[in-house]
Formats: structure tokens, C-alpha cells, sequence
């Protein structure tokens, strides 16, 4: 599972796919691509993201990726 912190993080906040887009510029297609097939965020996306909705939390924790964790 891709960027497992992010989707766990958004459930309880209740942030959806489209606030994603709206931030990053991206289709909605797009963000669900990135969070479960292929693809990744930018780093100015990611930074976005993280001020926007998640102030609190790291970069490192939000997008860390399943294939990340040793």
C-alpha cells in the first residue's frame, strides 16, 4: 500500500481524494493513481499537502511508502 500514513491520516480528518487535487493542481484520477498504482508526488506537492492540511506532521510520515519500511 502506497503512502499508508497519508490515507490514515486523511480517514481521521476526513480529507478525501479531491482536497488532494485541489491543492496539488492534480485530477482526481491522477491523486488516486499516485496513492495506489504508480506515480508520485512532487516535492513542492508533498510540502503543499503537508502545510495545508497536515501542519503538524512530517513529510517523512506522510508519504513514507510501505516498500520505505525495512
Amino acid at each position: 500500500m502506497r503512502y499508508k500514513n497519508l490515507k490514515v491520516e486523511m480517514v481521521i480528518r476526513g480529507y478525501t481524494i479531491n482536497d488532494l487535487a485541489r491543492i496539488t493542481g492534480k485530477s482526481r484520477n491522477a491523486i488516486s493513481k499516485n496513492m495506489n498504482v504508480a506515480g508520485s508526488f512532487t516535492v513542492e506537492q508533498a510540502i503543499a499537502i503537508k502545510k495545508e492540511l497536515f501542519p503538524e506532521l512530517t513529510i517523512d510520515y506522510l508519504f513514507a511508502r510501505a516498500d520505505d519500511v525495512a
